[in-house]
């Protein structure tokens, strides 16, 4: 159980020190004006879409739902298993 908590605080620093890594990187690198998203509000959720559509809707932008199609990064964990 102790090593579980380690390695936990161990991944919590690691992807912290990331986070800052590239923070300064990009300060570094960027040359036009940028900003960061608040840690509440830069990660997917189901209410971030819905305020998002619903923004859309409000612009008169209307689509069908059976028109809807994910738009998938990478194959799923079974098709690259199955090699597919």
């Amino acid at each position: 159980m102790f090593i579980n908590i380690l390695l936990k605080i161990h991944f919590e620093v690691d992807k912290q020190l990331s986070i800052m890594y590239y923070m300064l990187s990009l300060k570094e690198k960027t040359k036009v004006d940028y900003t960061f998203a608040p840690a509440h509000m830069n990660r997917q959720s189901a209410g971030a879409v819905a305020v998002a559509a619903y923004e859309l809707y409000k612009q008169g932008h209307v689509s069908n739902g059976d028109d809807f199609a994910p738009d998938y990064l990478r194959k799923s964990q079974a098709e690259r298993e199955s090699g597919r």
